[in-house]
């Protein structure tokens, strides 16, 4: 009896190719995308009693990814009003896409307007970097029920058509138009309780993903920037190398299928192999990476994970369902890790324990014993030592140890907080930007890995192909090797994309995390 172990990397062949790809969106961090913001913005916190008022975005109907469009956000004031020199800040996601506001050119995307149900009160508005407006109030309070709408993309009616605002390039449930008010006049700004959110949907098929679990092959439909195409309804042919391959020769796909489809397979010999699929009428195909079938017992198998990235929970998109259902259905990854900084985002997670217990319910949700391991994690981000994901192998274990927390706010105090726990954290972009790893600190125990390369670039080296940005002799993986420093190398996305286990369209480079375990 054959004992077969499938195991398939993951490829794609895009034919549309766009100046778009050959940019390096990542050569300047999202990390540092928080520069410009007002002190008084960035100083909110959970929610207060300063942060009330509702607020819901006209249409807020589904949107597809890179369109154009006009999105009114009216905010409604609450029962104590908005006092004289108060008002809102209206926060358009920085990432992946979207307009600037300005109020400068109405000719220009992102052209933004904004107008008040009281006509005796006059407003001071202003826009700037990252994606802001802030709205105030000068001599006349509001009062309740009174509303303040900022008109986003607005084109006057079609007098000015090209002021509309472009959306998102990455498909993801629940964007937000984040809100935050100041009601008393007093300068600081605090979310409101609830987010006006819209869907940002896929772009039609363009590429088909195969990747594979043991006995199976997974395809899935995906549009030029790797959003997972859930309407795709397409017929696909399968070929194999060897008549060894068995598994259907046609697949229709179905509604229900939601754009991808796992399909049972058995290989009768054992072999290197490679399957293709194709779509002939929509004109796009794709091959497999090798596929090794063994019939030698293996007492551990190889597993393909990705343990970082991100969601619109701090600096991505997508929501972690999203995450995780495109690591799992998509990108057919065995392992994933949601990874959210602690301290950077609208409501950082350091400051947010109702976001953290959502990480962890979901984190436990999408485990499945035997099939997707899921670890509940999180992004240590400090901007002295480097950056680590800090990784738990149970959940319930999990707490978030902030760099902003004098308790943990080097590597020695953070691996202190973790004694007792089973923890690891792994440094990552060791070798330069946005920020360089401090290899003064090292601990086996919580520290046995290194990331060696993500969408920052290559840091094995310094000057090695498709390097870092910004790269800082004395911090690569070499050299701490040469330390005399034990560590596993991995690879990682960092994904910001929502598109765990796949690479960014235009990064520089990519990588995946492989575990060989038993099973």
């Amino acid at each position: 009896m054959l004992n077969k172990r499938i195991t398939l990397i993951i490829f794609i062949v895009t034919f549309v190719v766009s100046s778009l790809y050959l940019l390096n969106s990542h050569k300047n961090s999202p990390h540092e995308l928080n520069a410009g913001e007002p002190a008084s913005l960035k100083e909110s916190s959970p929610l207060t009693e300063n942060g009330i008022g509702t607020a819901q975005v006209i249409p807020s109907d589904d949107v597809m990814v890179n369109t154009y469009g006009t999105w009114k956000v009216v905010y409604t004031v609450g029962k104590e009003g908005i006092a004289a020199g108060g008002g809102i800040a209206v926060h358009i996601s920085p990432y992946w896409g979207w307009s600037a506001p300005q109020n400068n050119n109405q000719d220009y995307p992102g052209y933004t307007t904004v107008s008040t149900s009281n006509d005796k009160t006059t407003l001071d508005v202003l826009t700037g970097s990252p994606h802001y407006i802030v709205v105030r109030t000068k001599e006349v309070p509001l009062t309740y029920k009174q509303s303040i709408t900022v008109t986003y993309g607005d084109t006057g009616e079609g007098t000015h058509p090209f002021g509309k605002a472009k959306c998102d390039k990455y498909a993801e449930d629940s964007e937000d138009f984040f809100i935050k008010a100041d009601t008393n006049g007093d300068g600081h700004f605090y979310p409101i309780e609830n987010q006006p959110r819209i869907n940002i949907l896929s772009g039609p098929a363009a590429a088909l993903v195969e990747t594979n679990t043991p006995f199976s092959i997974t395809i899935a439909a995906v549009d030029h920037y790797d959003n997972w195409v859930k309407s795709y309804l397409g017929t696909i042919n399968l070929s194999f190398s060897s008549s060894s391959v068995k598994i259907p020769n046609e697949y229709n796909f179905e509604q229900s299928d939601g754009g991808a489809k796992r399909l049972k397979g058995t290989i009768k010999k054992a072999g290197l192999y490679r399957i293709k699929v194709e779509d002939k009428k929509n004109g796009f195909t794709s091959e497999s990476n090798p596929i090794l079938c063994t019939d030698n017992p293996l007492d551990y198998h190889l597993y393909w994970g990705d343990i970082h990235g991100h969601s619109n929970l701090c600096d991505g998109t997508g929501s972690p369902d999203n995450y995780y259902k495109y690591a799992r259905e998509v990108a057919g990854l065995d392992i994933s890790a949601l990874t959210t900084h602690d301290a950077h985002g609208f409501i950082p997670l350091d400051e947010d324990g109702k976001t953290w217990n959502l990480i962890r319910k979901k984190t436990d949700s999408y485990y499945r014993p035997g099939e997707f391991v899921t670890f509940l994690g999180y992004e240590w981000t400090n901007w002295t030592y480097g950056h680590q994901h800090v990784l738990f192998l149970h959940s319930e274990e999990g707490e978030v140890f902030s760099f902003r927390d004098p308790k943990s706010a080097t590597p020695n105090k953070l691996w202190e907080c973790l004694k007792g726990k089973e923890a690891i954290t792994i440094p990552h972009h060791v070798g330069g930007g946005p920020i360089a790893c401090d290899w003064n600190f090292y601990n086996p125990k919580f520290q046995p890995l290194t990331e060696i390369c993500s969408i920052h670039g290559n840091c094995e080296y310094f000057n090695a192909p498709k390097g870092i940005y910004s790269p800082k002799k004395g911090h690569f993986v070499r050299y701490a090797l040469a330390r005399g420093y034990r560590l596993g190398i991995i690879a990682s996305s960092d994904s910001h994309n929502g598109h765990p286990g796949r690479r960014d369209v235009g990064a520089l480079t990519a990588g995946l995390t492989g575990i060989y375990a038993e099973t």
